[in-house]
């Protein structure tokens, strides 16, 4: 595909070729705790699969959750959507609990 064939933005820049890693710049901003190693899944996330209880673990590693009131999914919607935990809450309830529709709202 030539330069000239590439999708546009509503503004009419390209729209840059995707990419399979992160700029430094980006991986400074992308910057997150990860969950330590010797951490335990306990019930009732010990039921769901292996990459959700994952996501549960690097979410209770990051210091998010505390501010969300230990909250996983407000710590979760937080981080990945980039606003405080009031807003998450807010995001979460309007999408009837759904972390991924909370997300993309």
């Amino acid at each position: 595909m030539s330069p000239s064939q590439r999708a546009t933005r509503g503004d009419e820049r390209p729209i840059p070729p995707p990419r399979e890693y992160l700029l430094r710049a980006e991986q400074d901003q992308r910057a997150r705790v990860a969950a330590p190693a010797s951490a335990v899944v306990e019930p009732p996330v010990d039921r769901l699969p292996a990459p959700l209880q994952r996501l549960h673990l690097w979410a209770e590693a990051q210091p998010q959750l505390e501010e969300a009131q230990g909250s996983a999914k407000v710590a979760i919607v937080s981080l990945l959507a980039g606003i405080d935990a009031e807003a998450a809450r807010e995001r979460l309830d309007a999408a009837g609990g759904s972390i991924r529709s909370a997300v993309s709202a």
